[in-house]
């Protein structure tokens, strides 16, 4: 059994040291399929932003194949000749898309090529209010042509249980073609006390007795300025808590100038985009972890903070119903409820041995329903599950 997989991480590619877990996580997918299905191989065709060429093997059973397009909204094309010329031994049986755009187009055509079992992933909350104002001319269009693909997929995976519910009643997609699943994280596997721990980096800037979190892209769907009014409101009644922020994206410089403009140089650190094996050091030294985002399909970052008991105060986005119960491992708050938000996440600061165990039940639940190897393994099991299918 063959599983193409369509992706856009470049970062497969070369050795990035920000690079995420990719690799890491294709290496786990290729194991599980060839145990439960001896012979089979995986491949991921991405996108690529550099011209190259040649079918990288990434393990005994793991192939990376570059598909280089001028933008990502080519990658159709580029994939398609990509696809066709790959040697026989990989024709797939699986054709699996990261999203329900042109990906799925591809993988679509490529099922009609190879009569392969095709599944739509969407990594998303593209039926959020908030995703449709971000653009809506385009994000209008594109629900449609999900809603097409999502139609003509033999099956739909989605990371978290709301978007699955969504999904089905906003685009009339039948119930049982839709399977919620998580994308892993290695951090998972067990509680974050070992390897994970020891990678910490230099202590946190600014000597703060607490430390408050925000990991992820700096971008429109993750409510920057209503992040900065926390820290804002934070400060003025806990000066002493320091907020750190890793992660990059096209927000960085309007998140500079106001982290200037409100004077939160002393309180709010920026730490850029940081290499995936820091991201236990910096969880080690976090009290709380905060997700302030307008939406998402479901935040792996809350996963990785949970695994290092960690607690979390979110936003009601897709998946922070999975990943938190609410008052007792976390809380969740309505999409910019600044009042609600930063009470939370005070009384988290205020309580310190109460949040400790908030985020040792958090690990528990996380471990115990997302851990690794079996999410792992519930994934691969859905590609074979797939070709079973008449």
């Amino acid at each position: 059994m063959n599983v193409l997989l369509l992706g856009y991480d470049w970062t497969v590619f070369k050795d990035a040291p920000t690079a995420g877990d990719t690799r890491t996580r294709m290496a786990g997918y290729a194991r599980r399929l060839d145990e439960l299905k001896p012979g089979s191989t995986l491949t991921l065709m991405s996108y690529s932003r550099e011209r190259l060429s040649g079918i990288r093997r990434g393990g005994d059973n793991l192939w990376f194949v570059p598909a280089y397009a001028p933008n990502p909204h080519l990658f159709l094309l580029s994939g398609w000749f990509q696809a066709v010329h790959l040697p026989k031994h990989l024709w797939p049986d699986v054709i699996s898309s990261q999203s329900p755009f042109e990906d799925a187009i591809l993988g679509l055509l490529l099922g009609k090529r190879f009569r392969a079992k095709c599944e739509v992933q969407t990594h998303f909350d593209l039926v959020s209010p908030y995703w449709l104002k971000e653009h809506p001319i385009i994000n209008c269009w594109r629900i449609r042509l999900a809603r097409f693909c999502y139609r003509r997929a033999d099956l739909v995976r989605v990371p978290s249980s709301r978007l699955k519910r969504e999904i089905a009643r906003q685009l009339g997609i039948e119930d049982g073609k839709i399977r919620a699943v998580i994308v892993p994280s290695s951090f998972a596997g067990s509680a974050v006390t070992g390897a994970q721990r020891d990678a910490v980096q230099p202590d946190l800037p600014g000597g703060h007795s607490q430390y408050v979190l925000y990991l992820g892209r700096l971008a429109w769907e993750k409510n920057i300025p209503f992040l900065l009014d926390v820290a804002t409101e934070v400060r003025a009644r806990r000066p002493s808590v320091g907020f750190v922020i890793a992660g990059d994206g096209p927000q960085r410089e309007f998140l500079e100038r106001e982290v200037e403009r409100r004077n939160l140089h002393r309180h709010v650190h920026l730490l850029g985009q940081v290499p995936h094996q820091h991201i236990g050091g910096l969880l080690a030294q976090a009290n709380v972890l905060i997700l302030p985002s307008y939406y998402e399909g479901l935040a792996r970052v809350e996963l990785e903070a949970y695994a290092a008991g960690v607690p979390c105060v979110s936003t009601s986005v897709s998946g922070a119903d999975d990943m938190i119960l609410n008052g007792e491992t976390g809380f969740i708050v309505e999409v910019n409820d600044l009042p609600t938000f930063v009470e939370r996440l005070t009384w988290l600061l205020d309580h310190p041995d109460e949040a400790r165990k908030m985020g040792s039940r958090g690990q528990q639940h996380v471990l115990a329903k997302y851990a690794y190897e079996r999410v792992v393994d519930e994934l691969v099991r859905g590609w074979i599950g797939l070709v079973s299918q008449k």
